[in-house]
């Protein structure tokens, strides 16, 4: 009998992510199946590194595989060995990724941007809009997010019947605060209490967190000469709260606070943030909106939140440089 990997039933990615590409050439050479969900198979390596094999319904991602057909047949557990840039299991699944096609997010650093009071108003604008289609998960906080931020005098206490929800609302309204005042202390003194908080591979405050500091990210990106936020401070206070939830969160939370995410919100901030875009950034929100059952929609509302530093009359006493002590003292599991 042949035992050898060209013996063995293959499987022709046929796109992948600049991330996996990396995995596959530079991983340990061995490692295991972590998790398998509808249209998703998560690996990894001995050194805890992630990447997934998915199919063409799962948005891309600089760490996913995309395979055109059908996913093998694999179970949690299952081991790997990488050969030769091959993904080999003793099932005798062989994904052979060699011709793929690479993947990642589009560049538009040379494209003209609008201003930050002009992001503002057409992204309240959007939000305005999707509100109406009564999101589930953390999607339900976009309206009293945008009532509370356009009249500060709101201090009623909106009311929710998921409790995971009830429970999240004053973080998240305090954070949607500080983030529309430019107060970056605001924003950490509440972080920890949304990490890990809800069920599945991805909870909700895992998701609302990536969207923050996503937005935070790209915005410091797009116009450094506007914000004075420490990516150095940022990363290390991350990798403190993404020992908070699990490895597949955790690294999908530190990917969005990086600027990296699923290809529907590159999409939509890219189209957000471009005057004249030949695309609607309310369809790329929507495509966005429907990943998962709430996933989409928790990446939002904390995009949202983000994106609330733009607020023109926003109150800039209070930003910038957080001490470590602050960084240390707010991080509790």
């Amino acid at each position: 009998m042949n035992n050898s990997p060209k013996s063995f039933p293959r499987f022709y990615p046929r796109l992948i992510g600049s991330t996996a590409y990396e995995w596959l050439s530079s991983a340990p050479e061995q490692g295991k199946v972590l998790a398998v969900v509808t249209n998703c198979i998560y690996l990894v390596n001995s050194d805890d590194k992630l990447v997934w094999l998915a199919n063409k319904k799962t948005p891309l991602h600089t760490r996913s595989i995309q395979l055109a057909g059908a996913l093998p047949g694999l179970v949690p557990n299952d081991p790997f060995r990488i050969e030769d840039q091959e993904l080999v299991f003793p099932n005798g699944v062989v994904v052979n990724p060699k011709n793929a096609e690479d993947w990642r997010p589009a560049d538009f650093s040379n494209e003209h941007l609008l201003g930050l009071p002009e992001i503002y108003r057409k992204s309240r604008e959007i939000y305005s809009h999707l509100a109406q289609l009564q999101p589930p998960g953390f999607g339900s906080f976009i309206t009293p997010i945008l009532a509370s931020i356009e009249d500060e005098g709101i201090s009623s206490q909106p009311q929710f019947n998921d409790p995971v929800l009830q429970f999240a609302w004053p973080a998240v309204h305090s954070i949607a605060r500080a983030a529309a005042a430019q107060d970056v202390r605001g924003i950490y003194a509440r972080v920890n209490e949304l990490v890990g908080l809800g069920s599945g591979l991805t909870p909700s405050g895992d998701d609302f967190l990536g969207g923050l500091f996503f937005g935070l990210h790209i915005l410091n990106q797009r116009f450094p000469s506007q914000f004075q936020l420490n990516k150095t401070e940022i990363s290390r206070f991350l990798m403190q709260i993404r020992s908070c939830t699990n490895l597949i969160s955790g690294t999908l939370l530190g990917d969005l606070a990086g600027g990296l995410g699923p290809a529907p919100l590159h999409a939509f901030i890219q189209n957000l943030l471009i005057p004249e875009s030949q695309e609607s950034p309310f369809e790329h929100a929507l495509a966005l909106a429907f990943i998962g059952h709430s996933t989409g929609w928790d990446i939002l509302t904390g995009l949202l939140s983000g994106l609330l530093w733009t607020r023109p009359e926003a109150n800039r006493a209070t930003h910038g440089r957080l001490p470590q002590r602050v960084l240390v003292e707010t991080v509790s599991c």
